[in-house]
Protein backbone atom coordinates (compact mmCIF):
# COMPACT_ATOMS: atom_id res chain seq x y z
CA UNK A 1 0.00 0.00 0.00
CA UNK A 2 1.28 3.45 -0.86
CA UNK A 3 1.64 6.08 1.82
CA UNK A 4 2.60 9.69 1.93
CA UNK A 5 6.40 9.60 1.98
CA UNK A 6 8.43 12.52 3.18
CA UNK A 7 11.45 10.99 4.89
CA UNK A 8 13.43 12.54 7.69
CA UNK A 9 16.20 14.71 6.31
CA UNK A 10 18.83 12.96 8.39
CA UNK A 11 18.92 9.72 6.42
CA UNK A 12 22.57 8.88 6.43
CA UNK A 13 21.75 5.20 6.88
CA UNK A 14 21.51 4.99 3.08
CA UNK A 15 25.26 5.37 2.79
CA UNK A 16 25.55 1.65 3.39
CA UNK A 17 24.36 1.03 -0.18
CA UNK A 18 26.14 3.96 -1.85
CA UNK A 19 29.75 3.98 -3.05
CA UNK A 20 32.16 6.45 -1.49
CA UNK A 21 32.57 9.63 -3.52
CA UNK A 22 35.45 9.93 -5.90
CA UNK A 23 38.30 11.78 -4.28
CA UNK A 24 39.22 15.17 -5.62
CA UNK A 25 42.81 15.10 -4.51
CA UNK A 26 44.52 17.30 -7.12
CA UNK A 27 43.05 20.64 -6.10
CA UNK A 28 46.06 22.39 -4.71
CA UNK A 29 48.02 24.86 -6.74
CA UNK A 30 51.45 23.55 -5.96
CA UNK A 31 50.52 19.95 -6.99
CA UNK A 32 53.41 18.71 -4.94
CA UNK A 33 56.01 20.50 -7.07
CA UNK A 34 59.31 20.67 -5.25
CA UNK A 35 60.14 24.31 -5.97
CA UNK A 36 63.52 24.08 -4.31
CA UNK A 37 64.49 21.25 -6.62
CA UNK A 38 63.25 23.14 -9.64
CA UNK A 39 65.17 26.29 -8.82
CA UNK A 40 68.34 24.34 -8.10
CA UNK A 41 68.16 22.62 -11.48
CA UNK A 42 70.02 23.74 -14.53
CA UNK A 43 68.38 26.16 -16.94
CA UNK A 44 67.57 23.46 -19.57
CA UNK A 45 65.74 21.41 -16.93
CA UNK A 46 63.95 24.49 -15.63
CA UNK A 47 62.66 25.49 -19.07
CA UNK A 48 61.70 21.96 -20.06
CA UNK A 49 59.84 21.38 -16.79
CA UNK A 50 57.93 24.64 -17.29
CA UNK A 51 56.91 23.48 -20.79
CA UNK A 52 55.72 20.19 -19.33
CA UNK A 53 53.56 22.06 -16.81
CA UNK A 54 52.16 24.25 -19.59
CA UNK A 55 51.19 21.20 -21.66
CA UNK A 56 49.53 19.63 -18.61
CA UNK A 57 47.49 22.78 -18.02
CA UNK A 58 46.02 22.61 -21.53
CA UNK A 59 45.43 18.84 -21.24
CA UNK A 60 48.05 17.98 -23.88
CA UNK A 61 49.33 14.99 -21.93
CA UNK A 62 51.29 13.35 -24.73
CA UNK A 63 53.31 16.52 -25.29
CA UNK A 64 53.78 16.87 -21.52
CA UNK A 65 55.25 13.36 -21.35
CA UNK A 66 57.76 14.21 -24.10
CA UNK A 67 59.02 17.16 -22.04
CA UNK A 68 59.01 15.10 -18.84
CA UNK A 69 61.13 12.37 -20.42
CA UNK A 70 63.64 15.07 -21.35
CA UNK A 71 63.55 16.25 -17.73
CA UNK A 72 64.13 12.71 -16.52
CA UNK A 73 67.17 12.40 -18.76
CA UNK A 74 68.53 15.53 -17.06
CA UNK A 75 67.47 14.58 -13.52
CA UNK A 76 66.41 10.92 -13.25
CA UNK A 77 65.73 11.11 -9.51
CA UNK A 78 63.58 14.24 -9.46
CA UNK A 79 60.35 13.39 -7.57
CA UNK A 80 58.35 16.23 -9.12
CA UNK A 81 58.96 14.82 -12.60
CA UNK A 82 57.64 11.40 -11.59
CA UNK A 83 54.65 13.10 -9.92
CA UNK A 84 53.67 14.87 -13.16
CA UNK A 85 54.32 11.77 -15.24
CA UNK A 86 51.97 9.78 -12.99
CA UNK A 87 49.25 12.36 -13.51
CA UNK A 88 49.74 12.40 -17.28
CA UNK A 89 49.64 8.61 -17.55
CA UNK A 90 46.49 8.56 -15.40
CA UNK A 91 44.74 10.95 -17.78
CA UNK A 92 45.85 8.82 -20.74
CA UNK A 93 44.34 5.72 -19.07
CA UNK A 94 47.71 3.95 -18.75
CA UNK A 95 47.45 2.53 -15.23
CA UNK A 96 50.70 0.61 -14.99
CA UNK A 97 52.87 3.62 -15.81
CA UNK A 98 50.72 5.91 -13.64
CA UNK A 99 51.05 3.62 -10.61
CA UNK A 100 54.81 3.16 -11.16
CA UNK A 101 55.63 6.88 -11.39
CA UNK A 102 53.36 7.75 -8.45
CA UNK A 103 55.29 5.23 -6.41
CA UNK A 104 58.59 6.69 -7.56
CA UNK A 105 57.53 10.19 -6.55
CA UNK A 106 56.70 8.90 -3.04
CA UNK A 107 59.93 6.90 -2.82
CA UNK A 108 62.11 9.82 -3.85
CA UNK A 109 60.36 12.37 -1.61
CA UNK A 110 58.51 10.53 1.19
CA UNK A 111 57.91 13.76 3.13
CA UNK A 112 55.62 15.39 0.54
CA UNK A 113 52.08 14.47 1.55
CA UNK A 114 50.65 15.63 -1.81
CA UNK A 115 52.53 12.84 -3.55
CA UNK A 116 50.72 10.32 -1.35
CA UNK A 117 47.39 12.02 -2.07
CA UNK A 118 48.06 11.81 -5.82
CA UNK A 119 49.10 8.19 -5.46
CA UNK A 120 45.86 7.45 -3.59
CA UNK A 121 43.84 9.08 -6.36
CA UNK A 122 45.48 6.87 -8.98
CA UNK A 123 45.02 3.70 -6.92
CA UNK A 124 41.39 4.58 -6.28
CA UNK A 125 40.77 5.24 -9.98
CA UNK A 126 41.86 1.70 -10.82
CA UNK A 127 40.01 0.10 -7.88
CA UNK A 128 43.06 -0.60 -5.70
CA UNK A 129 41.14 0.58 -2.68
CA UNK A 130 43.35 -0.77 0.08
CA UNK A 131 46.50 0.67 -1.50
CA UNK A 132 44.70 4.02 -1.97
CA UNK A 133 43.64 4.02 1.68
CA UNK A 134 47.18 3.17 2.83
CA UNK A 135 48.52 6.10 0.80
CA UNK A 136 46.05 8.46 2.45
CA UNK A 137 46.99 7.21 5.88
CA UNK A 138 50.62 7.96 5.03
CA UNK A 139 49.62 11.44 3.85
CA UNK A 140 47.69 12.04 7.09
CA UNK A 141 50.80 11.29 9.15
CA UNK A 142 52.67 14.13 7.43
CA UNK A 143 50.19 16.96 8.07
CA UNK A 144 49.27 18.80 11.23
CA UNK A 145 45.96 20.15 9.92
CA UNK A 146 43.34 18.13 8.07
CA UNK A 147 44.63 14.70 9.02
CA UNK A 148 41.19 13.61 10.28
CA UNK A 149 39.62 14.32 6.90
CA UNK A 150 42.28 12.26 5.12
CA UNK A 151 41.76 9.39 7.55
CA UNK A 152 37.99 9.46 7.04
CA UNK A 153 38.57 9.29 3.29
CA UNK A 154 40.91 6.37 3.92
CA UNK A 155 38.16 4.63 5.92
CA UNK A 156 35.77 4.99 2.97
CA UNK A 157 38.35 3.36 0.73
CA UNK A 158 38.99 0.53 3.22
CA UNK A 159 35.23 -0.08 3.25
CA UNK A 160 35.14 -0.19 -0.55
CA UNK A 161 38.03 -2.64 -0.48
CA UNK A 162 36.18 -4.69 2.18
CA UNK A 163 39.01 -4.12 4.66
CA UNK A 164 36.48 -3.76 7.44
CA UNK A 165 38.70 -4.55 10.42
CA UNK A 166 41.27 -2.01 9.27
CA UNK A 167 38.50 0.56 8.81
CA UNK A 168 37.29 -0.05 12.39
CA UNK A 169 40.82 0.25 13.70
CA UNK A 170 41.25 3.65 12.06
CA UNK A 171 37.85 4.78 13.38
CA UNK A 172 38.85 3.71 16.91
CA UNK A 173 41.99 5.81 16.67
CA UNK A 174 40.05 8.79 15.36
CA UNK A 175 37.41 8.57 18.05
CA UNK A 176 40.05 8.49 20.78
CA UNK A 177 41.53 11.63 19.26
CA UNK A 178 38.40 13.75 18.53
CA UNK A 179 35.67 12.12 20.65
CA UNK A 180 32.12 11.56 19.37
CA UNK A 181 31.62 12.59 15.76
CA UNK A 182 28.66 11.98 13.45
CA UNK A 183 30.91 11.10 10.51
CA UNK A 184 32.80 8.54 12.57
CA UNK A 185 29.59 7.02 13.91
CA UNK A 186 28.07 6.78 10.45
CA UNK A 187 31.10 4.96 9.08
CA UNK A 188 31.32 2.64 12.08
CA UNK A 189 27.65 1.76 11.67
CA UNK A 190 28.07 1.06 7.95
CA UNK A 191 31.10 -1.15 8.57
CA UNK A 192 29.20 -3.19 11.14
CA UNK A 193 26.26 -3.59 8.77
CA UNK A 194 28.56 -4.70 5.95
CA UNK A 195 30.19 -7.19 8.30
CA UNK A 196 26.75 -8.64 9.01
CA UNK A 197 26.77 -7.42 12.63
CA UNK A 198 23.31 -5.92 12.57
CA UNK A 199 22.61 -6.28 16.27
CA UNK A 200 25.90 -4.68 17.17
CA UNK A 201 25.19 -1.80 14.77
CA UNK A 202 21.75 -1.38 16.30
CA UNK A 203 23.10 -1.33 19.85
CA UNK A 204 25.67 1.24 18.78
CA UNK A 205 22.94 3.64 17.66
CA UNK A 206 20.71 2.89 20.63
CA UNK A 207 23.55 3.52 23.09
CA UNK A 208 24.52 6.77 21.42
CA UNK A 209 20.89 7.92 21.32
CA UNK A 210 20.63 7.41 25.07
CA UNK A 211 23.87 9.28 25.62
CA UNK A 212 22.78 12.14 23.36
CA UNK A 213 18.98 12.39 23.67
CA UNK A 214 18.96 15.81 21.99
CA UNK A 215 20.48 14.49 18.73
CA UNK A 216 18.01 14.36 15.85
CA UNK A 217 20.84 12.91 13.77
CA UNK A 218 21.02 9.81 15.91
CA UNK A 219 17.25 9.49 16.13
CA UNK A 220 17.03 9.70 12.37
CA UNK A 221 19.75 7.08 11.94
CA UNK A 222 18.08 4.70 14.37
CA UNK A 223 14.69 5.29 12.77
CA UNK A 224 16.02 4.38 9.35
CA UNK A 225 17.72 1.31 10.80
CA UNK A 226 14.46 0.08 12.30
CA UNK A 227 12.58 0.83 9.10
CA UNK A 228 15.19 -0.83 6.88
CA UNK A 229 15.02 -4.01 8.93
CA UNK A 230 11.22 -3.79 9.29
CA UNK A 231 11.14 -3.59 13.09
CA UNK A 232 7.65 -2.13 13.35
CA UNK A 233 7.26 -2.08 17.14
CA UNK A 234 10.64 -0.46 17.71
CA UNK A 235 9.91 2.05 14.94
CA UNK A 236 6.59 3.00 16.55
CA UNK A 237 8.14 3.29 20.02
CA UNK A 238 10.94 5.52 18.73
CA UNK A 239 8.53 7.77 16.84
CA UNK A 240 6.19 8.11 19.79
CA UNK A 241 9.14 9.06 22.01
CA UNK A 242 10.25 11.55 19.39
CA UNK A 243 6.82 13.18 19.10
CA UNK A 244 6.66 13.44 22.89
CA UNK A 245 10.10 15.08 22.91
CA UNK A 246 9.29 17.42 20.00
CA UNK A 247 5.53 17.52 19.26
CA UNK A 248 5.97 20.36 16.75
CA UNK A 249 8.09 18.32 14.33
CA UNK A 250 5.79 17.66 11.38
CA UNK A 251 8.20 15.33 9.62
CA UNK A 252 8.18 12.94 12.57
CA UNK A 253 4.37 12.92 12.60
CA UNK A 254 4.47 12.13 8.88
CA UNK A 255 6.75 9.17 9.56
CA UNK A 256 4.36 7.95 12.24
CA UNK A 257 1.43 8.36 9.87
CA UNK A 258 3.29 6.42 7.18
CA UNK A 259 4.02 3.61 9.65
CA UNK A 260 0.36 3.29 10.63
CA UNK A 261 -0.75 3.53 6.99
CA UNK A 262 1.62 0.75 5.93
CA UNK A 263 0.38 -1.45 8.77
CA UNK A 264 -3.33 -0.99 8.04
CA UNK A 265 -4.16 1.25 11.00
CA UNK A 266 -6.18 3.99 9.27
CA UNK A 267 -7.55 5.74 12.36
CA UNK A 268 -4.09 6.16 13.87
CA UNK A 269 -2.66 7.16 10.50
CA UNK A 270 -5.26 9.90 10.06
CA UNK A 271 -4.61 11.31 13.53
CA UNK A 272 -0.84 11.34 12.93
CA UNK A 273 -1.23 13.06 9.56
CA UNK A 274 -3.61 15.64 11.08
CA UNK A 275 -1.00 16.44 13.75
CA UNK A 276 1.62 16.72 11.02
CA UNK A 277 -0.54 19.29 9.23
CA UNK A 278 -0.86 21.33 12.42
CA UNK A 279 2.85 21.07 13.29
CA UNK A 280 4.90 24.25 13.10
CA UNK A 281 7.81 23.30 10.87
CA UNK A 282 6.08 22.30 7.62
CA UNK A 283 5.67 24.59 4.64
CA UNK A 284 2.38 25.30 2.89
CA UNK A 285 2.88 22.88 0.01
CA UNK A 286 3.73 19.99 2.33
CA UNK A 287 0.63 20.55 4.45
CA UNK A 288 -1.53 20.60 1.32
CA UNK A 289 0.09 17.42 0.00
CA UNK A 290 -0.62 15.57 3.25
CA UNK A 291 -4.26 16.65 3.35
CA UNK A 292 -4.79 15.72 -0.30
CA UNK A 293 -3.27 12.30 0.37
CA UNK A 294 -5.40 11.70 3.47
CA UNK A 295 -8.64 12.88 1.86
CA UNK A 296 -8.09 10.72 -1.23
CA UNK A 297 -6.88 7.65 0.68
CA UNK A 298 -9.28 7.45 3.61
CA UNK A 299 -13.06 7.62 3.37
CA UNK A 300 -13.33 7.67 7.16
CA UNK A 301 -12.12 11.26 7.42
CA UNK A 302 -15.17 13.50 7.40
CA UNK A 303 -15.80 16.44 5.11
CA UNK A 304 -15.98 18.74 8.15
CA UNK A 305 -12.50 17.60 9.21
CA UNK A 306 -11.15 18.22 5.72
CA UNK A 307 -12.74 21.67 5.65
CA UNK A 308 -11.39 22.54 9.10
CA UNK A 309 -7.85 21.56 8.10
CA UNK A 310 -8.17 23.39 4.78
CA UNK A 311 -9.19 26.57 6.60
CA UNK A 312 -6.30 26.11 9.04
CA UNK A 313 -3.72 25.77 6.26
CA UNK A 314 -5.15 28.72 4.32
CA UNK A 315 -5.06 30.92 7.41
CA UNK A 316 -1.58 29.72 8.29
CA UNK A 317 -0.29 30.56 4.80
CA UNK A 318 -2.45 33.44 3.54
CA UNK A 319 -0.02 34.35 0.74
CA UNK A 320 0.74 30.85 -0.57
CA UNK A 321 -1.34 29.80 -3.60
CA UNK A 322 -1.68 26.06 -2.87
CA UNK A 323 -3.69 26.39 0.38
CA UNK A 324 -6.07 28.92 -1.18
CA UNK A 325 -6.67 26.63 -4.16
CA UNK A 326 -7.35 23.69 -1.85
CA UNK A 327 -9.76 25.77 0.22
CA UNK A 328 -11.49 26.86 -2.98
CA UNK A 329 -11.98 23.22 -4.00
CA UNK A 330 -13.40 22.32 -0.59
CA UNK A 331 -15.77 25.29 -0.50
CA UNK A 332 -16.91 24.61 -4.07
CA UNK A 333 -17.67 21.00 -3.15
CA UNK A 334 -19.64 22.23 -0.14
CA UNK A 335 -21.63 24.57 -2.36
CA UNK A 336 -20.26 27.75 -0.79
CA UNK A 337 -19.73 29.35 -4.16
CA UNK A 338 -19.11 32.94 -3.06
CA UNK A 339 -16.41 31.89 -0.58
CA UNK A 340 -14.93 29.48 -3.13
CA UNK A 341 -14.70 32.27 -5.70
CA UNK A 342 -12.86 34.44 -3.18
CA UNK A 343 -10.43 31.61 -2.39
CA UNK A 344 -9.67 31.03 -6.08
CA UNK A 345 -9.17 34.76 -6.62
CA UNK A 346 -6.67 34.80 -3.73
CA UNK A 347 -4.92 31.85 -5.35
CA UNK A 348 -4.41 33.78 -8.57
CA UNK A 349 -3.34 36.94 -6.74
CA UNK A 350 -0.74 34.87 -4.88
CA UNK A 351 0.76 33.61 -8.11
CA UNK A 352 -1.00 30.26 -8.33
CA UNK A 353 -2.01 30.47 -11.99
CA UNK A 354 -2.89 26.81 -12.36
CA UNK A 355 -5.22 25.97 -15.24
CA UNK A 356 -7.58 24.06 -12.94
CA UNK A 357 -7.96 27.14 -10.72
CA UNK A 358 -9.01 29.26 -13.69
CA UNK A 359 -11.50 26.60 -14.77
CA UNK A 360 -13.12 26.34 -11.35
CA UNK A 361 -13.24 30.11 -10.96
CA UNK A 362 -14.86 30.88 -14.31
CA UNK A 363 -17.38 28.09 -13.85
CA UNK A 364 -18.45 29.43 -10.46
CA UNK A 365 -18.58 33.03 -11.70
CA UNK A 366 -20.73 31.91 -14.63
CA UNK A 367 -23.07 29.98 -12.33
CA UNK A 368 -23.37 33.06 -10.12
CA UNK A 369 -24.24 35.22 -13.14
CA UNK A 370 -21.13 37.35 -12.65
CA UNK A 371 -20.58 37.45 -16.38
CA UNK A 372 -18.23 40.42 -16.57
CA UNK A 373 -15.79 38.78 -14.15
CA UNK A 374 -16.23 35.40 -15.82
CA UNK A 375 -15.36 36.96 -19.19
CA UNK A 376 -12.28 38.71 -17.78
CA UNK A 377 -10.90 35.56 -16.15
CA UNK A 378 -11.83 33.41 -19.16
CA UNK A 379 -9.80 35.66 -21.45
CA UNK A 380 -6.91 35.63 -18.96
CA UNK A 381 -7.12 31.84 -18.89
CA UNK A 382 -7.04 31.63 -22.69
CA UNK A 383 -4.04 33.94 -22.82
CA UNK A 384 -2.08 31.71 -20.44
CA UNK A 385 -3.52 28.40 -21.62
CA UNK A 386 -4.46 28.83 -25.30
CA UNK A 387 -5.86 25.30 -25.59
CA UNK A 388 -8.22 25.58 -22.64
CA UNK A 389 -11.57 24.82 -24.22
CA UNK A 390 -13.60 25.74 -21.15
CA UNK A 391 -12.12 29.25 -21.26
CA UNK A 392 -13.50 29.75 -24.76
CA UNK A 393 -16.90 28.26 -23.87
CA UNK A 394 -17.45 30.23 -20.64
CA UNK A 395 -15.97 33.35 -22.22
CA UNK A 396 -18.29 33.13 -25.22
CA UNK A 397 -21.37 32.51 -23.07
CA UNK A 398 -20.46 35.36 -20.71
CA UNK A 399 -19.92 37.73 -23.61
CA UNK A 400 -23.33 36.73 -25.00
CA UNK A 401 -24.99 37.38 -21.63
CA UNK A 402 -23.34 40.82 -21.62
CA UNK A 403 -24.75 41.50 -25.12
CA UNK A 404 -21.19 41.56 -26.48
CA UNK A 405 -22.19 39.46 -29.46
CA UNK A 406 -19.13 40.16 -31.60
CA UNK A 407 -16.88 39.07 -28.72
CA UNK A 408 -19.03 35.96 -28.23
CA UNK A 409 -18.62 35.08 -31.92
CA UNK A 410 -14.85 35.72 -31.74
CA UNK A 411 -14.34 33.45 -28.74
CA UNK A 412 -16.68 30.70 -29.92
CA UNK A 413 -15.13 30.54 -33.39
CA UNK A 414 -11.62 30.45 -31.88
CA UNK A 415 -12.63 27.63 -29.55
CA UNK A 416 -14.49 25.41 -32.01
CA UNK A 417 -11.38 23.95 -33.74
CA UNK A 418 -10.10 22.89 -30.32
CA UNK A 419 -13.34 21.09 -29.42
CA UNK A 420 -12.67 17.92 -31.39
CA UNK A 421 -13.61 14.98 -29.19
CA UNK A 422 -15.48 17.11 -26.64
CA UNK A 423 -19.08 16.86 -27.72
CA UNK A 424 -20.72 18.90 -24.89
CA UNK A 425 -18.43 21.91 -25.31
CA UNK A 426 -18.53 21.64 -29.09
CA UNK A 427 -22.32 21.89 -28.88
CA UNK A 428 -22.11 24.79 -26.47
CA UNK A 429 -19.77 26.79 -28.70
CA UNK A 430 -21.88 26.06 -31.77
CA UNK A 431 -25.08 27.02 -29.96
CA UNK A 432 -23.56 30.31 -28.76
CA UNK A 433 -22.63 31.08 -32.36
CA UNK A 434 -26.20 30.36 -33.49
CA UNK A 435 -27.67 32.66 -30.85
CA UNK A 436 -25.05 35.39 -31.31
CA UNK A 437 -25.48 35.55 -35.07
CA UNK A 438 -29.25 35.77 -34.51
CA UNK A 439 -28.70 38.75 -32.24
CA UNK A 440 -26.40 40.32 -34.84
CA UNK A 441 -29.11 39.90 -37.50
CA UNK A 442 -27.10 37.44 -39.56
CA UNK A 443 -29.89 34.93 -40.08
CA UNK A 444 -28.11 32.67 -42.61
CA UNK A 445 -25.16 32.19 -40.24
CA UNK A 446 -27.50 31.73 -37.30
CA UNK A 447 -29.53 29.05 -39.13
CA UNK A 448 -26.32 27.30 -40.22
CA UNK A 449 -25.04 27.03 -36.65
CA UNK A 450 -28.44 25.93 -35.32
CA UNK A 451 -28.33 23.09 -37.86
CA UNK A 452 -24.79 22.19 -36.74
CA UNK A 453 -25.76 22.35 -33.09
CA UNK A 454 -28.70 20.01 -33.64
CA UNK A 455 -26.49 17.63 -35.59
CA UNK A 456 -24.36 17.38 -32.45
CA UNK A 457 -27.32 17.09 -30.05
CA UNK A 458 -30.59 16.47 -31.92
CA UNK A 459 -32.66 16.49 -28.71
CA UNK A 460 -31.47 19.71 -27.15
CA UNK A 461 -34.65 21.41 -26.00
CA UNK A 462 -33.33 24.99 -26.07
CA UNK A 463 -31.90 24.69 -29.58
CA UNK A 464 -35.08 23.05 -30.92
CA UNK A 465 -37.33 25.64 -29.33
CA UNK A 466 -35.31 28.75 -30.19
CA UNK A 467 -34.59 27.76 -33.77
CA UNK A 468 -38.30 27.05 -34.32
CA UNK A 469 -39.32 30.32 -32.68
CA UNK A 470 -36.87 32.42 -34.69
CA UNK A 471 -38.09 30.85 -37.94
CA UNK A 472 -41.68 31.50 -36.91
CA UNK A 473 -40.97 35.13 -36.05
CA UNK A 474 -39.43 35.58 -39.50
CA UNK A 475 -42.24 33.60 -41.15
CA UNK A 476 -39.63 31.41 -42.88
CA UNK A 477 -39.27 27.62 -43.24
CA UNK A 478 -42.43 27.12 -41.22
CA UNK A 479 -42.59 23.40 -42.06
CA UNK A 480 -39.15 22.98 -40.56
CA UNK A 481 -40.14 25.10 -37.57
CA UNK A 482 -43.17 22.84 -36.98
CA UNK A 483 -40.98 19.72 -37.20
CA UNK A 484 -38.48 21.17 -34.68
CA UNK A 485 -41.03 22.25 -32.11
CA UNK A 486 -43.04 19.05 -32.45
CA UNK A 487 -39.90 17.07 -31.60
CA UNK A 488 -39.24 19.31 -28.61
CA UNK A 489 -42.78 18.87 -27.29
CA UNK A 490 -42.49 15.09 -27.53
CA UNK A 491 -39.47 15.32 -25.26
CA UNK A 492 -41.22 17.62 -22.76
CA UNK A 493 -45.00 17.54 -23.31
CA UNK A 494 -45.99 19.82 -20.43
CA UNK A 495 -43.46 22.61 -20.92
CA UNK A 496 -45.29 25.96 -21.17
CA UNK A 497 -42.50 27.61 -23.20
CA UNK A 498 -42.47 24.80 -25.76
CA UNK A 499 -46.26 24.78 -26.00
CA UNK A 500 -46.20 28.53 -26.56
CA UNK A 501 -43.66 28.20 -29.41
CA UNK A 502 -45.73 25.39 -30.93
CA UNK A 503 -48.80 27.59 -30.79
CA UNK A 504 -46.88 30.47 -32.37
CA UNK A 505 -45.58 28.34 -35.23
CA UNK A 506 -49.17 27.18 -35.91
CA UNK A 507 -50.34 30.80 -35.72
CA UNK A 508 -47.75 31.82 -38.30
CA UNK A 509 -48.91 28.95 -40.51
CA UNK A 510 -52.49 30.26 -40.29
CA UNK A 511 -53.66 27.27 -38.24
CA UNK A 512 -55.37 29.43 -35.62
CA UNK A 513 -57.71 26.86 -34.07
CA UNK A 514 -54.87 24.41 -33.47
CA UNK A 515 -52.76 27.30 -32.20
CA UNK A 516 -55.49 28.14 -29.66
CA UNK A 517 -55.47 24.56 -28.35
CA UNK A 518 -51.69 24.67 -27.81
CA UNK A 519 -51.63 28.11 -26.22
CA UNK A 520 -54.38 27.15 -23.80
CA UNK A 521 -52.29 24.15 -22.75
CA UNK A 522 -49.35 26.51 -22.25
CA UNK A 523 -51.56 28.71 -20.01
CA UNK A 524 -52.70 25.65 -18.05
CA UNK A 525 -49.08 24.54 -17.49
CA UNK A 526 -47.87 27.74 -15.84
CA UNK A 527 -47.83 30.13 -18.75
CA UNK A 528 -50.44 32.44 -17.25
CA UNK A 529 -47.70 34.32 -15.38
CA UNK A 530 -45.52 34.80 -18.48
CA UNK A 531 -46.12 38.05 -20.35
CA UNK A 532 -45.15 36.83 -23.82
CA UNK A 533 -47.36 33.74 -23.54
CA UNK A 534 -50.36 35.86 -22.50
CA UNK A 535 -49.61 38.22 -25.40
CA UNK A 536 -49.53 35.32 -27.89
CA UNK A 537 -52.77 34.06 -26.34
CA UNK A 538 -54.29 37.48 -26.97
CA UNK A 539 -53.02 37.54 -30.58
CA UNK A 540 -54.53 34.12 -31.33
CA UNK A 541 -57.86 35.03 -29.67
CA UNK A 542 -57.89 38.30 -31.57
CA UNK A 543 -57.33 36.49 -34.86
CA UNK A 544 -60.25 34.17 -34.07
CA UNK A 545 -62.51 37.11 -33.20
CA UNK A 546 -62.70 36.50 -29.46
CA UNK A 547 -62.02 40.16 -28.69
CA UNK A 548 -63.12 40.35 -25.06
CA UNK A 549 -60.98 37.34 -24.20
CA UNK A 550 -58.11 38.85 -26.20
CA UNK A 551 -58.37 42.06 -24.18
CA UNK A 552 -58.24 40.05 -20.98
CA UNK A 553 -55.10 38.27 -22.20
CA UNK A 554 -53.42 41.53 -23.23
CA UNK A 555 -54.26 43.05 -19.87
CA UNK A 556 -52.74 40.06 -18.08
CA UNK A 557 -49.60 40.38 -20.24
CA UNK A 558 -49.41 44.09 -19.44
CA UNK A 559 -48.95 43.41 -15.71
CA UNK A 560 -45.51 41.79 -16.10
CA UNK A 561 -44.38 43.21 -19.45
CA UNK A 562 -41.19 45.27 -19.68
CA UNK A 563 -42.26 46.93 -22.93
CA UNK A 564 -45.79 48.09 -22.30
CA UNK A 565 -46.26 50.47 -25.26
CA UNK A 566 -46.90 47.86 -27.92
CA UNK A 567 -49.35 46.06 -25.65
CA UNK A 568 -51.26 49.26 -25.01
CA UNK A 569 -51.43 49.75 -28.78
CA UNK A 570 -52.84 46.24 -29.20
CA UNK A 571 -55.44 46.94 -26.52
CA UNK A 572 -56.51 50.15 -28.26
CA UNK A 573 -56.81 48.32 -31.59
CA UNK A 574 -58.96 45.51 -30.18
CA UNK A 575 -62.73 45.98 -30.43
CA UNK A 576 -64.37 46.10 -27.01
CA UNK A 577 -67.02 43.44 -27.65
Amino acid sequence: MKSFHHHIVLVWLLVLILPAPKLGFAQQTDEGVDLAAVHSASLPFDNTFMEANRAMMIANYTEALDYLRQCMALKPNEASVHHLMAKAYKELERPDEAIFHAGEAVRLNPQNHWYYVAQAEIYEKYNYFRQAADALMSASSLVTKGSEGLQLQAVDLYIQGMEYKTALKVLDQLEKKVGYDDDITRRRYNVLIKMGKRKKAEKLLERLKEEKPESDMLRGALLNHYKYFKQVKKTEKLLLEWTAFDPTNGEVWIELGNLYAENQQPAKAIEAYKKAIRATNLDARKRVEILLFVSSRYTSITFDEIKELSVFIAQKHPYAPEPQALLGDVLAKEGSRIEAIQAYQRTLRNGGDKESVYQQLILLLSEEGRNAEALTYAQECIQKYPDNLLGYAIGAMSAFQLSQYDKAVELAEAGLPKAIGNKPLKFQLTYVLAESYHKLGNNPASDEYFEKALNIDPNNISALNNFAYYLAERGEKLDKALMLITRANKLQPANATLLDTWAWVLYKRGEYTDALVKIQKAIENGGSEVSVIQEHYGDILHKLGFYSQALAAYSAALETAKDKDHLLLKIRNTPNR
